[in-house]
């Protein structure tokens, strides 16, 4: 159940971000949502471009990349 609410999340999430890929707000929900499905790869481009307007995600970008070695981290 829990699941299906995150789908319809990220679905909603993908949408905004078609309509306006520089809503920093959509992709720092993006990110959450991808993280929290535990597609750990995936969170690292949003969460870098919303790090500059909600400073809690330069920490989860941080904590994912200090756990996990994937491409993009800084």
């Amino acid at each position: 159940m829990f699941t299906n609410h995150l789908d319809e999340a990220e679905t909603e999430a993908s949408k905004a971000l078609k309509l306006n890929p520089g809503f920093d707000k959509a992709h720092f929900l993006l990110a959450a949502i991808l993280e929290r499905k535990g597609r750990m790869s995936e969170p690292v481009q949003h969460l870098k471009t919303a790090q500059d307007t909600f400073p809690s995600a330069k920490k989860t970008l941080d904590k994912i990349c200090a756990t996990n070695l994937l491409p993009g981290c800084p």
